[in-house]
């Protein structure tokens, strides 16, 4: 297995990855309307591996070495410190937003403000999301990818931030060195639990 770093053109790979990892996911689940769920929760994560590249941010994939050439095995998203997306890619998000979320769009806006106030304001990397293909699991798919990134961030000298969707993965960010720094509220779907792991902390 290796780490790749991601293009455009696997954006819809990525997206696949991720829409199998997350299918029992409670807080997406609530936050994406019923009809359609799982294409809408495609699309999500297709513009969003999209939107992450084209504002700096970075895209990592997990595939087999034998065969780099097949579905990878895991995914994840990355934001970098000081990253931003300028008046046109907020527009751009606005309109996808609408068209994935439908009438889930208010309490998903509000619920983004919420994760944004939340975050640290020390310069930091962004753990955006994390999945394995559900063949994958057992193999340290997950393991891999966020040690790669945390690696890159001791290097840069900076903190990692990152959002836990369900109670149960806090202990398995434990060790990595994460602590739980808040609880963050959401609208229409469960809570997410805020994590911050120091510059170097070792895990």
């Amino acid at each position: 297995m290796i780490i790749r770093p991601a293009a455009e053109a696997d954006a819809d790979a990525a997206a696949r990855v991720l829409a199998g990892a997350f299918g029992d996911d409670p807080h997406i689940a609530g936050l994406l309307p019923q009809e359609r769920r799982q294409d809408r929760m495609e699309q999500m994560f297709r513009f969003e591996a999209l939107s992450n590249l084209r504002t700096g941010g970075h895209v990592y994939l997990a595939v087999d070495g034998a065969d780099a050439g097949a579905e990878p095995l895991g995914v994840a998203y990355w934001g970098a410190p000081g990253q931003e997306a300028g008046r046109r890619e907020q527009l751009t998000e606005a309109v996808a937003m609408r068209r994935i979320y439908g009438r889930r769009y208010q309490d998903v806006k509000r619920t983004y403000r919420e994760a944004a106030r939340h975050r640290p304001k020390a310069p930091h990397w962004y753990l955006k999301v994390l999945g394995a293909s559900p063949q994958a699991r057992g193999r340290g798919v997950g393991s891999a990818l966020i040690r790669h990134g945390l690696a890159q961030a001791d290097r840069a000298g900076v903190g990692v931030y990152l959002e836990s969707s369900k109670p149960e993965n806090v202990p398995i960010y434990a060790r990595y060195g994460f602590v739980e720094i808040s609880e963050i509220p959401a609208y229409g779907t469960s809570p997410m639990i805020g994590m911050w792991r120091p510059a170097g902390q070792q895990g």
